[in-house]
């Protein structure tokens, strides 16, 4: 066994692996970001493998080194700074961030691991379903038939409840001034009291039947310089990227399926594996179960907010190493 003199929280990580089904595959990224500052790719394969030994499922070796190749994109680098240092620092600071920064230089060091331009048009050649489906189908494609999902073409408002509530063909045919959204995750068509903004809504996580998507965001400025690589980065997240939609030409909204358990579930995903990638430019803000997306197939004034890319079986290989992507 390979041992190293580990910083205590990542010791604690390594002698906690989930059991199977509580979230081995997530564990297996988190532990691997850590411990690419110690050991060498090659190294952490091993060390992995024998702390998954008991988790109650065979894991595959290819999962192993997966996660170990996939979590080099945002290697867990430490601040040098002792626990009563960071804590010192932070008292005279008390609004310093505690999530990472945009880091423009690693941004691009990523993005130029993609040996060819990704264009709008490369994704939808490349899109396991044909982009070209109405909204009303992309829409069933995400929620199934049986579900409920909210739409919007204002975006504090409550929402339009489909496919009860509004004719989806009509709504995507009108000129929004700015633009639709649908909130990223299927609800239940009621109200509910939400205790944070002290008023009923029917578009908060009380309502929410399934937290199954995140959505990932990017808006550094500006767009000509930082849209392709946005768009380099997200062809190698070894994420279930199940769709990618042109907000109308400011940027493109990625939605992810991480198919938590409950809210709690969710932000410890978001914690572990989506926080990190604001360090490649992801939106933290947008970082959140009960987000707004851009709906595809309507209108942004005159702009159509296109479809990209759709695969709803995504499986988490990274579209550039998708059959026939490269």
């Amino acid at each position: 066994m390979i041992v190293s003199n580990y910083p205590p929280f990542l010791q604690d990580l390594l002698d906690s692996c989930p059991n199977a089904g509580e979230g081995v595959h997530a564990w297996l990224f988190k532990v691997a970001r850590y411990l690419h500052r110690y050991h060498s790719a090659d190294e952490i394969c091993p060390i992995l493998e024998a702390r998954v030994a008991g988790c109650g499922r065979t894991v595959a070796p290819h999962e192993i080194v997966d996660a170990v190749r996939n979590s080099a994109l945002c290697a867990w680098q430490s601040s040098g700074r002792t626990a009563s240092e960071r804590r010192a620092e932070w008292i005279a600071s008390p609004t310093m961030r505690r999530v990472p920064v945009f880091d423009p230089e690693l941004a691009i060091q990523t993005a130029s691991r993609v040996p060819i331009d990704i264009t709008p048009e490369w994704l939808k050649a490349h899109s396991p379903v044909p982009v070209n489906c109405p909204t009303g189908k992309f829409l069933t494609l995400l929620f199934g038939s049986h579900e409920k999902a909210l739409i919007f073409s204002r975006y504090k408002s409550q929402g339009y409840l489909w496919p009860s509530e509004v004719s989806i063909e009509r709504f995507s045919q009108i000129r929004w001034h700015d633009g639709a959204w649908f909130l990223c995750n299927p609800i239940d068509g009621q109200s509910h009291w939400n205790p944070r903004m002290l008023k009923e809504s029917r578009r908060s996580e009380e309502s929410i039947t399934s937290f199954r998507f995140a959505v990932l965001e990017c808006d550094q400025k500006p767009k000509e310089k930082w849209l392709p690589v946005w768009l380099k980065i997200l062809v190698q997240l070894p994420l279930e990227i199940v769709s990618i939609t042109d907000s109308a030409g400011k940027s493109a909204h990625a939605l992810v399926r991480v198919s938590a358990s409950s809210k709690a579930a969710w932000d410890a995903i978001k914690r572990s594996i989506l926080r990190p990638l604001v360090a490649l430019g992801v939106d933290d803000g947008a970082l959140t179960a009960v987000r707004l997306s851009r709906l595809p197939g309507c209108y942004r004034g005159d702009h159509v907010q296109e479809l990209l890319y759709l695969s709803p079986c995504a499986d988490g290989t990274p579209i550039f190493e998708q059959k026939g992507a490269s």
